[in-house]
């Protein structure tokens, strides 16, 4: 897998052992960088849907994937009639094992509820990979980094 950003090339194959990330393949700034990604949370997603009410604080219990790294929550709402993107960022302590996002912080998210027309909403949880960061330079980056990180997502509702 490639892709060019701001004129770079990078490739990326993460199915591999020894998986690696590679900026300008083959080009005068190639730069190979090992991919050691931090682990996932433990989280237990529902078999089903998860349903969020805007007026009631979610609260989350997870395992962290690397308890000296911080928890990530993400939810991302999209609303097709008002073509309008929302998202939530929340960064768990490292080491905590739950996070509760306040009522007044949902209220904010546009609901998704029984709404058939392309609407949709995520929750995301993930550890930064911080303590498995990779620095580089190159011709491309005077001053690079590489951040490895594992995340886990379910489909929601928000109401």
């Amino acid at each position: 897998m490639s892709a060019t950003v701001d004129g770079a090339v990078f490739a990326l194959n993460p199915l591999s052992t020894g998986a690696s990330y590679t900026i300008d393949p083959n080009g005068a700034n190639q730069t190979v960088l090992a991919i050691n990604p931090e682990p996932p949370p433990g989280w237990s997603r529902p078999n089903a849907i998860l349903l969020i009410p805007r007026n009631t604080p979610l609260a989350l219990a997870f395992s962290p994937g690397d308890a000296a790294a911080p928890t990530a929550i993400l939810i991302y709402a999209h609303s097709v009639a008002t073509n309008s993107t929302v998202e939530v960022q929340c960064l768990g302590a490292p080491g905590a094992s739950t996070f509760t996002i306040p009522a007044d912080t949902l209220a904010n998210l546009p609901a998704s509820y029984q709404l058939l027309d392309g609407s949709y909403a995520e929750l995301i949880i993930g550890t930064l990979g911080f303590n498995h960061a990779v620095p580089f330079n190159n011709g491309l980056a005077a001053n690079g980094l590489l951040l490895n990180s594992s995340w886990l997502s379910q489909t929601v509702v928000i109401q």
